[in-house]
């Protein structure tokens, strides 16, 4: 990036700058708009590890307060709904997602804690702990669903369990989908028909069945850089990823092929990014954001 006090320096950089932003693909979203904001929410700061969506709220995990913070969309209300209680024997919540099907119906925020607990939030039942079939030595990295089913990644051992629903919760074995030491250093799960992993130093990993493939990113101009989340993009399958230490949101074709990245002056401080139906959510700089492409 180029700047200049002169006028024609001036000038001239805003053309180089032009000219770099077509070669890298930069893009602007059509609009960023503020859903609420949580500066002034508890005793300290919110950091948001990870975002899951439902129809009506936004749910953030605060890794520094060990909590879930529910978010509504219409009034910008903020609640905590989960928290660590020892006298409740809730353990520290670790990982989150968001499961559209329950048998019976409705819908419901699935809360993974440090003891190896799985609880459940919904407005009509509140918390609940659920039936979770843990094997022995499991270790939780990450969770998330897909259709009925939930899956947990363990990168201590190097695996991937399915665990399939059974009246609303999950108390029988699971079936282990996927071993491979590919999944040594992942962090991120996703799952979307593919596995789709995210590593400790931003290397993406998409499994096909017993396949596995690093996305190259090649033609990117900054390389990812830690675990983040993995969103696909409905409509070709593309997918976005939260590259917070560069300010953007890159989008690599599903070949591993880096092809556009969008930027703007809102994306500052983000730590947070998901996808739903597609509608993309962004938490930065303190504030939950909505994005329109």
């Amino acid at each position: 990036e180029l700047r200049a006090d002169e006028p024609e320096a001036a000038a001239l950089a805003e053309q180089v700058n032009a000219a770099l932003a077509v070669a890298d693909a930069v893009k602007t979203p059509a609009a960023v708009e503020i859903l609420a904001s949580l500066g002034q929410f508890g005793d300290k700061p919110v950091a948001v590890s990870r975002m899951n969506i439902g129809p009506d709220h936004a749910f953030l995990l605060d890794a520094a307060s060990g909590q879930v913070i529910a978010v509504a969309f219409t009034s910008g209300d903020r609640k905590v709904v989960y928290q660590e209680d020892k006298d409740a024997k809730r353990g520290r919540p670790l990982a989150t997602a968001y499961l559209d099907i329950i048998d019976g119906g409705g819908s419901q925020l699935l809360i993974a804690d440090a003891d190896r607990q799985l609880w459940s939030y919904s407005a009509s039942n509140g918390v609940r702990r659920l039936a979770f079939a843990a094997p022995n030595g499991l270790s939780i990295d990450d969770i998330t669903t897909s259709g009925r089913d939930l899956y947990v990644l363990d990168a201590a051992q190097s695996a991937v369990y399915k665990f399939a629903q059974n009246e609303g919760a999950f108390g029988v074995a699971p079936t282990r989908v996927l071993q491979t030491p590919d999944l040594a250093m992942a962090r991120r799960l996703t799952v979307d028909g593919e596995i789709l992993t995210a590593d400790a130093n931003g290397t993406i990993h998409r499994f096909s069945g017993q396949l596995a493939m690093a996305l190259s990113e090649a033609g990117i101009d900054k390389r990812l850089q830690r675990d983040e989340s993995v969103q696909s993009l409905a409509r070709n399958g593309d997918l976005a990823v939260l590259d917070a230490a560069n300010e953007r949101i890159v989008v690599l074709r599903r070949d591993g092929v880096f092809d556009r990245q969008y930027r703007h002056k809102d994306f500052r401080a983000a730590s947070a990014f998901t996808i739903k139906d597609g509608t993309a959510y962004l938490f930065s700089d303190g504030k939950l954001r909505r994005i329109t492409w």
